[in-house]
């Protein structure tokens, strides 16, 4: 799987944001029987329908999937877009924290 050494980040990034990604959909539902609201207004508007699990459980891992296949294509522009969506990740995960641990 690992035939240069420098996609073993970029595949640790990608699978650590698709396991966010996965957690952000449950506490995402968890947080709105809560009574809170979305923040992200994309999210909104799909968030009581059923393109909400397929965009969060379907297509994002697709996209996950798709971009460790670009990756060479993409070229190193693909380690600063990963770290991007990983580190906003996990602050949404810490964020989640601060809800559910209070």
């Amino acid at each position: 799987m690992f035939k240069e050494k420098k996609y073993k980040l970029l595949w640790v990034l990608l699978f650590g944001t698709g396991v966010f990604n996965v957690c952000d959909y449950f506490l995402t539902l968890k947080a709105i029987g809560m009574g809170y609201e979305e923040a992200n207004p994309l999210v909104d508007g799909i968030l009581h329908t059923p393109l909400f699990p397929i965009t969060k459980l379907l297509i994002v891992p697709a996209l996950l999937v798709l971009i460790w296949f670009l990756r060479k294509r993409v070229g190193k522009r693909v380690m600063l877009y990963a770290w991007t969506v990983f580190i906003a990740y996990f602050s949404l995960m810490i964020y989640f924290g601060g809800i559910f641990l209070s």
